[in-house]
């Protein structure tokens, strides 16, 4: 996978979350994710999404 799959794919669960009402913790255990990795992705978007506002 490409990263700028991978951050797309990561940027779908980041968004799902906010939808799942669960917490962080349990969403990336029910989507088989380490809890750092998703961390490390909605950090990694977020200061990207701020140098690069989608209008």
């Amino acid at each position: 996978m490409t990263r700028k799959a991978l951050a797309a794919q990561m940027a779908q669960l980041i968004e799902a979350l906010g939808k799942s009402g669960l917490s962080k913790k349990a969403f990336c255990a029910k989507h088989d994710i380490p809890v750092a990795k998703f961390y490390y992705w909605q950090r990694r978007l977020s200061q990207e999404e701020q140098h690069f506002p989608v209008p």
